[in-house]
């Protein structure tokens, strides 16, 4: 069983395994700077570890995080949608460039399009 500490490690996982590049605030010495997500992560996933080998006693907490991690980063490709690339790969997905559509109230006569979309309808359109 995985607490919420190695679910937490799962989506920590599956962030990095998602957005490595991505810029992440966080604060040294009080002071607020944007990191690489890889060095950030990277750092708490590589603490995880040594915590792991240099724990005194039976250490479960922090094999919930390793397995958490683990998991996570295992589970992400099945569970992501299919456009999001792993690892940042490709740049931006093809329809990244197209704005959310807005919300139609009921009864709307007109259905949601897509700018720059040639006329088609949005997927988040009730058919």
């Amino acid at each position: 069983m995985i607490g919420a500490s190695g679910a937490v490690s799962g989506v920590i996982a599956a962030y990095f395994v998602l957005h490595p590049r991505a810029k992440v605030w966080c604060l040294v010495f009080k002071i607020p700077i944007k990191l690489p997500a890889y060095l950030l992560l990277g750092a708490w996933i590589a603490y995880q570890f040594y915590n792991v080998a240099v724990a005194t006693e039976n250490g479960t907490a922090w094999w919930a995080h390793v397995g958490g991690l683990v998991m996570g980063a295992v589970l992400i490709p099945f569970f992501k949608h299919r456009q999001v690339r792993l690892f940042d790969r490709g740049g931006q997905p093809e329809d990244a460039h197209r704005t959310a559509p807005s919300v139609q109230r009921p009864g709307a006569a007109r259905p949601t399009v897509i700018p720059s979309s040639g006329g088609q309808r949005s997927p988040w359109r009730r058919r």
